[in-house]
């Protein structure tokens, strides 16, 4: 149990964190509960949880907490960003280490890539083409890399652009490599809850002369509703040592090249 009060912003952060991990592994849990579990007042997860509804994250009902995401949703670009910090660190200093500077690079609005994204920026110029906003700023702000931005509708929950404008766009290009990550990864085949996003993954691997996947080890054995490529249309999956030997023997049958980053 937490040490009771309500502690500093990063423990807060780190609470709702907690709180939105539970509600999805639970389905439902207690706002009481939660409290014992985390040693602070009811009140206090009364106002977590409001902060996590306006996220999407969960519902409020009767005083007990529903999760909102499932294999059929996705979670705010900002809550995915705080999960598995050190799989997608790894993944990214393994990918990064692939990717030629001055390399043409097309990235979707997937967290791990901004992850590599980091990494690649630190290396040297490339050319890279995205539809996610968060992408874009982070480009935006180096003083080498060209940066082209995908136009369409803006999506609040990804911060990222959508609709029959970025189709148009990709269909016009041609690049070096692709960066993409999925939802969920079952018997071999990756997956979406939104059709759109799933398009778009889609529509960025028939582009690009390399094809590569980042996956850390939670993806795997989770299906969703759309489903975009499978593992073989990868030349690249990079994962995490995490990723049981079970599933990576599986994927070294399936996929082109296996990276396992540590």
């Amino acid at each position: 149990m937490a040490s009771r009060g309500r502690g500093s912003i990063e423990g807060q952060k780190l609470r709702r964190n907690r709180i939105a991990r539970i509600a999805v592994a639970e389905g439902v849990i207690s706002v009481a509960h939660l409290a014992d579990e985390f040693g602070v007042s009811p009140m206090t997860v009364y106002r977590d949880v409001a902060a996590l509804e306006e996220l999407g994250l969960v519902t409020l009902v009767k005083g007990n907490v529903h999760a909102s995401i499932s294999s059929r949703s996705e979670a705010s670009a900002d809550f995915r960003l705080t999960q598995n910090r050190e799989a997608k660190e790894a993944i990214a200093r393994e990918a990064a280490a692939l990717v030629p500077i001055g390399a043409s690079i097309i990235v979707d609005d997937s967290t791990s890539c901004l992850y590599v994204l980091d990494k690649l920026l630190e290396q040297g110029p490339y050319y890279v083409i995205t539809n996610s906003m968060l992408v874009a700023k982070k480009v935006a702000a180096s003083t080498e890399s060209r940066l082209q931005v995908l136009g369409g509708e803006y999506e609040r929950w990804a911060d990222s652009l959508t609709g029959t404008p970025v189709y148009s766009m990709i269909e016009s290009l041609s690049v070096d490599f692709c960066f993409l990550s999925c939802s969920g990864i079952f018997r071999d085949a990756c997956y979406h809850p939104y059709l759109s996003i799933a398009g778009i993954k889609s529509a960025m691997m028939h582009v690009a002369e390399t094809k590569m996947l980042l996956v850390d080890h939670t993806k795997f054995e989770r299906r969703s509703t759309h489903k975009f490529a499978n593992l073989s249309d990868f030349d690249v999956v990079v994962t995490d040592s995490d990723t049981s030997l079970e599933i990576q023997a599986t994927l070294k049958e399936s996929v082109k090249k296996l990276h396992v980053a540590s």
